[in-house]
C-alpha cells in the first residue's frame, strides 16, 4: 500500500509531499491542475519510461520519491533480498530524471535497474486509465484474477511446485539423453579395449620373465656348450664323479681298521657323490628345457611386442597393463551405471508429468467452476455502471504440452460482447479504454479474495458516464476500497462524495501545481464547485452537501 509520495520539480509540481491512507482516496481538480502529473509520478517508481521532457523548467533533475507498507509474505521481500537489498515492512522507492538523459532508481537507499523496479511496480501498483490497461490486457492477469475469485493460491503453489520439480526432472534426463550417443561410443570403445586386454591376458610380471627367456634363448648356444661342459666335468670319464667313487671306494677299504680316522672324509666324499649326481640330473633336465625352448624365439619376440604395442595405447608400461584393464573395467561400469541413471531419469520425468497432470486437472476442474461464478458475479455489476447490453464470459482454453507452466495447462482470457448481436471477442480488443475501467472495476468488485497488487489507480474511470452511473461507479469503488487501497483521479462529484479521503489539486497564479488533503467544509466546496463549474451557487452546495450526507 502506497503511504507516502513526495515529487519535485516534475512537469508543473515544483514540490509536493502526500499522505495516503487505506480505502478510497480520490484526486479532483480542473483540467490542466497537474492530476494526470501527479500518477505520472506514481508511473517513474513502478519503472514507467522516464523522458527528459518531464522535468520542470530550470531544474536539472526530477524526482519521485514513494513509500510502500508492504507484508512479510510479499513476493518482493525475496526479489530484494536475493539482490542483498534488505527489505522490512516499509520499501522506499525513489527514482530521479537528469537533463542528460540519465535515469537513476533506488530502492531503500540502493541502486537498482529498471527492469527490477518495474517488476517491483508490477506486484505493488495496478493502474487503470484511458492510455494504461496493461492489467486487463495481459492474459497472466486474468489467470490471476480468476484465481483470487476462486481462492486457489494453495492449488496454484502446488502446480508450481509439481512443475518445477518435473522440470528439473526433464532437463536432467535431457542432458543425459544428449550425451547418449556419445556415452554409446565411449562404452564400445572401453568394451573393445577391455576386450583386447584381456584376450592378452598380461600377467604381473611378464616382462621380466619373457625378457629373461629371450635372452637365455638367444644364447642357447653358449649356454649348451657351458652345461655340456660342466656335464663331462662331472659325469665324464675321469670326471668328478669317477674321482669321488674312487677315493669313496680307498676310504672304505681301510674304514674298519682306520679307527673313526676317515669317517668325516668319507662322509664328506659321500655327500658330493650325491651332490654331483644331482648337479648332473640338473643339468640333464635344464638341456633338456634348452632343446624344448628351441622354437619359442619367435613366439616370445610375438608375445613381447604385443604387451608393449598396447602399453603404448593405454599410455603405461607393460607392468602397469593390469592396472589398465581393472581401470578400464571400473570405467565401463561407470558408463553402463550411466545408462541406467538414463532409465531411472526417464521413470522420474514420467512419474513427475503424471503428478504434474493431475495437479492441472485438479486446478482446472476448480477454474472452470469459479469461471461460472465469476461470470455471473460481473455480470450483475454491469448493469449498475451503464452496461446493461455487455457480456462477460471467462474462457478456458488448454494448451499444448510445450506451453504448461508453473500456472497450469489451460490459458484464461476474458471475453466480451460490448454491442448487442456482436460475436464475443477478448476484452482489450473490443472494450474501450472506459469501458475497460469498468469492466475491472466490476471484476474487482465480484471478486472476493486477495488482490494481487496493493494499490489499485483508476484514471477517470467516470470518463462517459454521469448521474446515477457515477454514483454507482463510486459506491463500487468505496466497497474495493474496503479490501485494498484505492486512488481514483475523477471529475464526478458523486465519485468524489464515496472517498474516504480527498486530495485536490490545483495551480496558482504562478502555474506551479499545489495538492491539499480536503475535509469539512473545504470538501464540500470542492464537490459544490465539480456540480456547478466555475460559478458555485448556494444550491450547488446543498447538493453537494446531499451527497456527501445523503
Amino acid at each position: 500500500m502506497l503511504t507516502s509520495l513526495s515529487v519535485r520539480n516534475l512537469a508543473v509540481i515544483e514540490r509536493i509531499d502526500l499522505e495516503f491512507g487505506d480505502g478510497l482516496t480520490v484526486l479532483t481538480g480542473e483540467t490542466g491542475a497537474g492530476k494526470s502529473i501527479l500518477l505520472d509520478a506514481l508511473g517513474l517508481v513502478i519503472g514507467r519510461r522516464a523522458d527528459i521532457s518531464m522535468i520542470r523548467p530550470g531544474a536539472d533533475r526530477a524526482s519521485v520519491t514513494a513509500t510502500f507498507r508492504i507484508g512479510p509474505e510479499s513476493a518482493i521481500v525475496g526479489m530484494l533480498e536475493e539482490r542483498g537489498i534488505e527489505c522490512d515492512e516499509e520499501l522506499v522507492v525513489r527514482r530521479q530524471v537528469r537533463t542528460d538523459g540519465r535515469s537513476l532508481a533506488h530502492a531503500n537507499d540502493e541502486v537498482i535497474g529498471v527492469a527490477l523496479l518495474r517488476e517491483i511496480g508490477d506486484h505493488i501498483v495496478e493502474c487503470h486509465g484511458q492510455q494504461d490497461q496493461r492489467g486487463l490486457l495481459r492474459p497472466a492477469t486474468h489467470r490471476m484474477l480468476l484465481d483470487a475469485f476462486a481462492d486457489n493460491r494453495d492449488a496454484v503453489d502446488g502446480v508450481g511446485q509439481v512443475y518445477a520439480a518435473w522440470q528439473q526432472a526433464k532437463q536432467k534426463l535431457e542432458c543425459l539423453e544428449a550425451d547418449q550417443a556419445g556415452r554409446q561410443e565411449t562404452m564400445d570403445t572401453l568394451a573393445s579395449d577391455l576386450r583386447d586386454l584381456e584376450i592378452l591376458d598380461p600377467g604381473e610380471d611378464e616382462e621380466g620373465v619373457l625378457t629373461a627367456t629371450r635372452t637365455r634363448l638367444a644364447n642357447r648356444r653358449k649356454v649348451a656348450e657351458a652345461m655340456d661342459i660342466a656335464a663331462t666335468a662331472l659325469a665324464g670319464e675321469r670326471g668328478v664323479d669317477d674321482g669321488l667313487a674312487t677315493a669313496s671306494a680307498a676310504l672304505v677299504r681301510v674304514r674298519d681298521v682306520a679307527g673313526g680316522l676317515v669317517d668325516e672324509a668319507l662322509g664328506a666324499v659321500d655327500r658330493a657323490l650325491v651332490e654331483t649326481a644331482e648337479a648332473s640330473s640338473a643339468l640333464a633336465r635344464a638341456a633338456t628345457g634348452l632343446e624344448d625352448e628351441a622354437d619359442r624365439l619367435d613366439e616370445i619376440e610375438d608375445r613381447l611386442f604385443a604387451l608393449k604395442s598396447a602399453a603404448r595405447r593405454h599410455r603405461t608400461t607393460v607392468a602397469g597393463l593390469p592396472e589398465a584393464r581393472e581401470s578400464l573395467a571400473r570405467d565401463l561400469a561407470a558408463v553402463e551405471g550411466l545408462e541406467e541413471e538414463v532409465v531411472v531419469a526417464r521413470e522420474d520425468e514420467a512419474r513427475l508429468l503424471d503428478v504434474f497432470r493431475s495437479a492441472c486437472d485438479v486446478l482446472g476442474k476448480r477454474r472452470r467452476k469459479a469461471a461460472h461464478a465469476l461470470d455471473a458475479a460481473v455480470m450483475a455489476e454491469l448493469a449498475p455502471l451503464r452496461m446493461d447490453h455487455a457480456v462477460f464470459a471467462t474462457r478456458l482454453e488448454p494448451r499444448e504440452i510445450a506451453a504448461w507452466g508453473a500456472d497450469g495447462a489451460e490459458t484464461v482470457q476474458f471475453t466480451v460482447v460490448t454491442t448487442p448481436g456482436a460475436a464475443p471477442g477478448p476484452l482489450g480488443r473490443i472494450a474501450s479504454g472506459g469501458e475497460l475501467s469498468r469492466f475491472m472495476l466490476a471484476l474487482r468488485v465480484a471478486g472476493q479474495g486477495d488482490e494481487p497488487a496493493g494499490t489499485l489507480i483508476f484514471d477517470e474511470i467516470d470518463s462517459g458516464v454521469g448521474g446515477a452511473v457515477s454514483d454507482a461507479v463510486g459506491e463500487r469503488l468505496r466497497r474495493l476500497g474496503q479490501r485494498t487501497q484505492v486512488l481514483v483521479v475523477t471529475h464526478a462529484p458523486q465519485v468524489a462524495a464515496h472517498a474516504d479521503h480527498h486530495i485536490l489539486l490545483s495551480r496558482a497564479d504562478t502555474a506551479v501545481a499545489e495538492a491539499r488533503m480536503l475535509s469539512g467544509n473545504d470538501r464540500r466546496e470542492e464537490l459544490a464547485r465539480m456540480l456547478a463549474g466555475a460559478h458555485v451557487t448556494e444550491e450547488s452546495r446543498a447538493a453537494a452537501a446531499s451527497l456527501l450526507d445523503p
